[in-house]
């Protein structure tokens, strides 16, 4: 059920230009408050992670990837957490079980 919430909040994150006003201000506070930390934790981490995109401090296999020209700080939307925990609410919570494998090494040689 865990991966039905992280689907659900991975779709809620919204990439919108970050100005002073409140209108573009995360409301981590959503139908389900026991969450709040974990939206926070979850928008936190890819801001960083972009940030460190943004800047240029990524680190590649040739030195640094070059700074993003026009990146924008994410923000949380809880409208799009509720909407798309609905769009999945139908799908199955459990992997379905395997009972046949392809070895696509076979066909890779």
């Amino acid at each position: 059920m865990w991966s039905v919430f992280v689907l659900a909040s991975l779709a809620a994150i919204i990439v919108l230009p970050t100005y002073t006003s409140t209108l573009y201000e995360s409301n981590l506070t959503c139908s389900d408050s026991t969450q709040k930390t974990a939206r926070e934790e979850a928008l936190n981490k890819l801001n960083d992670v972009r940030k460190t995109v943004a800047t240029g401090m990524a680190a590649s296999q040739n030195g640094a990837i070059p700074a993003a020209g026009n990146m924008y700080k994410l923000i949380y939307d809880c409208d799009l957490e509720e909407m798309s925990s609905l769009m999945v609410s139908g799908c199955p919570s459990q992997t379905p079980t395997i009972t046949r494998a392809i070895n696509l090494a076979k066909y890779l040689t």
